[in-house]
């Protein structure tokens, strides 16, 4: 993949960012990205800070990288979506790493409309009742395993049989997701393991 550049628009309009996660400031100097955390304490985002000083006026922005680069370069793009990375490392935030969910990149069936909200409702319950919110103060990313279920919840909607629960339903994936964010982040995680995943699953 080639490296592509975009301009943001003004007043920050000196500044650029690239579809490998990269950005440079009105003098070409390279940003230093850092990690943010969240109220519950685990990094979350990798954020660079935007500073403009013209006529007088003084502008700041905080950019979230995964966000700003999926803005500009992916697609479907639409304000409040989360951006979700592939292999779960947020410092890796080149465009091909990126992507969304919650069928912003596929045209809905009218059933997959009707129950997004039934579905965000059943994974959320799934999250609590199973106890894998709890990781989250581990460094696990929760709403990442949210984002994903769902989304796999909407996409088999087809698959569904009527003729069994769909709690049920719902709950399969979540915790298919949750164990795929949990090898993700035993990967690039500090911690050796989380105690029960096996016997709870």
């Amino acid at each position: 993949m080639t490296e592509e550049w975009r301009t943001f628009p003004s007043p920050f309009d000196g500044y650029k960012i690239s579809n490998y996660g990269r950005i440079i400031s009105p003098t070409g100097r390279e940003l230093k990205p850092y990690l943010q955390k969240s109220t519950g304490g685990r990094y979350t985002h990798v954020v660079c800070t935007l500073k403009i000083e013209r006529k007088g006026t003084y502008k700041r922005k905080m950019a979230g990288v995964a966000t700003e680069v999926y803005r500009y370069f992916g697609k479907s793009y639409q304000d409040g979506i989360h951006v979700y990375h592939k292999d779960g490392d947020i410092t890796n935030n080149r465009i091909d790493n990126l992507t969304i969910c919650r069928g912003y990149t596929e045209k809905a069936t009218a059933e997959q409309e009707a129950r997004i909200p039934e579905i965000f409702a059943c994974v959320k319950h799934c999250m609590k009742t199973l106890g894998y919110t709890r990781y989250g103060r581990h460094g696990m990313d929760i709403d990442n395993v949210i984002g994903n279920a769902v989304f796999a919840c909407w996409r088999h909607l087809s698959q569904y049989r009527t003729d069994l629960s769909f709690y049920a339903y719902c709950k399969r994936y979540t915790q298919q997701e949750f164990l795929t964010e949990y090898v993700k982040w035993k990967k690039y995680s500090k911690f050796a393991s989380l105690d029960l995943v096996a016997d709870e699953i």
